[in-house]
């Protein structure tokens, strides 16, 4: 198989959008990366998950009252 002279290769693999996607998604979890770490190693919550777990409970909550 030529990779290289691909439909699939030519026109989303090698395209400016598609690369840019990469870096942006390589460079925000190398800035990320050290928070979460950091979140872990303190045993502490991570703010955006525990806000998320806060609202299933709540829902999961308000389910079993109207029941």
């Amino acid at each position: 198989m030529d990779l290289y002279h691909s439909w699939f290769y030519e026109y989303i693999l090698n395209t400016p959008y598609f690369l840019w996607t990469v870096v942006i998604f390589v460079f925000g979890f190398n800035f990320l990366g050290p928070v979460l770490v950091w979140f872990v190693m303190n045993s502490k919550s991570i703010p955006l998950l525990h806000r998320i777990g806060k609202e299933k409970n709540t829902k999961k909550a308000n389910n079993a009252q109207s029941e």
